[in-house]
């Protein structure tokens, strides 16, 4: 995994594979984070529910 600090400029630069990899990760992060109760505590039910959600929606704007 690329740990290079990206820029928004950076984004025009990147290439395609660095692009899909930006994208996943962010999307993973929204996905984890959406997971927590406003407690900042894990709620596993809505963190499996938003994982299988997060993914097909990823899996859907790649194609």
């Amino acid at each position: 995994m690329a740990s290079r600090k990206l820029n928004k400029e950076d984004d025009e630069s990147l290439d395609d594979s660095e692009q899909i990899e930006l994208v996943a990760t962010v999307s993973i992060k929204t996905i984890v984070t959406s997971s927590l109760t406003s407690d900042g505590a894990a709620n596993p039910m809505a963190f499996n529910k938003n994982i299988v959600e997060g993914i097909l929606k990823f899996q859907a704007s790649c194609q």
